[in-house]
């Protein structure tokens, strides 16, 4: 790329980068690597549409089981006897029948204890009857069962808020956040619950917009390498057409798909002027994470869960608190 626009090469970078960057290259560098490239690249600016996550969510129907020192996510399987007590527990729950549902429920436990999902449902009969404290052991059970259950989770938060423990449901319900990141409806429990910690949550997303293709030029007789891009994602679209079309460049930098998120935020952020920031809480989060040294945590929920929510299911129950304390502590200093 011959022509490429100047005014990122003539960047003085200042930005003193935490250790979790040391690799990563600066605007002036990533520039220089396409001028000197063999490969053509031409650049487009587009319009992009924000991306919508709002139905890229997980069912509650997974449970885990540890496989040595990973994670074997599997789907419930209900039927026969039990799925026919079942399907009567629903029934009479829908009919505001809770203590008849709980029986039900309870009898499908005993035929099959490994059914943990339905632990929750039984928090839900004692929750309905206002038995917090019974609704939240029932829930803890769940939790306790099956980690990843971002219901149980929920449930818990919500019988918290009723016990006096506000605390632990903001926590619970930052939890459940991590484990169904797009879940919209768990949204309206978290906003009450934030609120009422005095603690800030808008639902806000890292959303890049960019596309690279390739296409054969007959003039030329060879691949040119297209970089559409929105105009503040320029720095973002570069490095993606580095890390997709440079010979050896991914390979040099560790071929990992997080390190290529962290790189080409890293050089967005760089590129951003105040009136890009202000409008931009991706970037003003970017910046507050650098200074807490929570840049992975940051590309952990703000850019792969969006994406790929099941992500969060294959994680130790330290990493996922390690996500929602970031939620509480740090995301919550940016206001959208």
């Amino acid at each position: 790329m011959k022509k490429i626009t100047l005014f990122i090469l003539c960047l003085t970078t200042t930005l003193c980068l935490s250790a979790q960057s040391h690799d990563i290259h600066t605007p002036s560098q990533i520039v220089q690597i396409m001028t000197d490239s063999p490969v053509s690249y031409t650049l487009k600016s587009g319009n992009f549409r924000a991306t919508d996550f709002s139905n890229n969510v997980l069912p509650h129907n997974l449970f885990r089981v540890q496989q040595d020192s990973s994670y074997d996510i599997k789907e419930y399987v209900m039927e026969g006897k039990a799925k026919e007590l079942f399907d009567k527990a629903e029934e009479l729950f829908g009919d505001y029948d809770f203590s008849g549902a709980r029986d039900y429920y309870l009898k499908v436990l005993e035929i099959d204890p490994n059914l943990y999902k339905v632990m929750v449902y039984v928090g839900d009969t004692y929750f309905h009857e206002n038995e917090y404290f019974q609704a939240e052991q029932w829930y803890e059970k769940a939790v306790k069962a099956n980690y990843i259950d971002y219901l149980a989770h929920w449930g818990l938060a919500h019988a918290c808020m009723y016990t006096g423990e506000s605390k632990r449901a903001l926590k619970e319900i930052a939890i459940a956040k991590v484990l169904n990141r797009n879940n919209q409806n768990l949204n309206i429990m978290l906003n009450g619950i934030f609120k009422a910690n005095k603690v800030a949550y808008a639902d806000w997303y890292l959303d890049p917009k960019c596309h690279i293709s390739t296409e054969y030029n007959e003039e030329q007789e060879k691949d040119i390498v297209t970089i559409e891009y929105d105009e503040d994602w320029f720095a973002y679209a570069l490095v993606n057409a580095v890390w997709e079309h440079e010979p050896g460049y991914a390979a040099s930098m560790g071929g990992s798909v997080f390190m290529r998120v962290k790189e080409a935020i890293v050089n967005t952020y760089l590129t951003y002027n105040k009136k890009q920031l202000k409008k931009s809480p991706a970037m003003r989060m970017f910046k507050i994470a650098l200074d807490n040294r929570a840049v992975d945590v940051y590309l952990f929920y703000e850019y792969f869960l969006p994406r790929d929510p099941s992500m969060a299911l294959f994680q130790s129950e330290e990493t996922i608190e390690e996500v929602a304390d970031y939620i509480i502590n740090i995301r919550s200093k940016i206001k959208k």
